[in-house]
């Protein structure tokens, strides 16, 4: 049951913003594309789950991502959100954050997106900074 709502929030995400006559053409595809994104991540994960045998924890592999990567692809996600809310979105790493880490990336994103898509959502002409 987790996972049909994981795939169902990038596929509402997808169609609210199609929907939204205030994105161009440009925004919507960069949008789409991290949605899709998103969706490849998780069939990955689930991928790795079926391989599993029963005896075995089905949790997401734990792999060393860039976090650069990972900032850049969350404030990807992000811009139009802020944008239509007309915030700043601010997302800087600290100098002694390390450039690689070993996490469960999808949960992770996850998690940040949606802190990130909370705080733009009840914030109007503001500024969000992570």
């Amino acid at each position: 049951m987790k996972t049909v709502h994981d795939l169902k929030n990038p596929i509402s995400s997808i169609g609210s913003i199609v929907n939204d006559n205030d994105y161009d053409l440009k925004e919507i595809r960069e949008k789409t594309n991290h949605e899709i994104e998103d969706l490849n991540e998780m069939l990955d994960n689930l991928r790795y789950e079926f391989k599993q045998s029963k005896g075995m924890s089905l949790d997401e592999a734990i792999r060393e991502v860039s976090t650069k990567e990972l900032l850049d692809c969350i404030k990807r996600s992000q811009k139009l959100l802020a944008k239509n809310g007309k915030n700043k979105l601010i997302i800087e790493s600290h100098q002694n954050c390390p450039s690689i880490i070993a996490v469960k990336q999808l949960s992770l994103k996850r998690v940040i997106n949606n802190l990130m898509s909370n705080a733009l959502k009840h914030t109007r002409n503001g500024r969000i900074n992570m």
